[in-house]
């Protein structure tokens, strides 16, 4: 890809970006805003590579709906390819609080327990 395609494909996801923040100045619900927020998060990482950024959405779409699961899992697997510099204990016993459904609880609880220190 030559520079002038890479450059115009920036400034479409940033066009995209500032598309989706216009939705999110105009919605009121949260879930609807965590959504939003979380595809803004996938667009930092997945199209423009700036993780850091992407954590940053990702947490905010949580803040503004504990439940919205997408999100957490997002920042989970982030945290985890990262290896460090994120509270990955943090984030997993917050899945386990946040599980929807005791599948989910039970899944996050044996992830948690397989990466607890009591485990090794």
């Amino acid at each position: 890809m030559g520079l002038a395609e890479s450059a115009r494909r920036r400034d479409m996801v940033e066009l995209r970006i500032a598309n989706l923040r216009r939705e999110l100045d105009a919605e009121t619900e949260p879930r609807a805003r965590a959504a939003i927020l979380y595809q803004v998060g996938a667009l930092y990482e997945h199209e423009l590579e700036l993780t850091p950024e992407a954590m940053e959405q990702y947490g905010q779409s949580h803040a503004v709906a504990p439940g919205f699961q997408p999100a957490l899992i997002a920042q989970l697997r982030i945290a985890e390819r990262a290896e460090s510099g994120y509270d990955l204990a943090a984030l997993r016993s917050e899945q386990v609080a946040r599980a929807t459904s005791p599948a989910v609880s039970s899944a996050a609880l044996v992830d948690l327990a397989m990466h607890s220190e009591d485990w090794a």
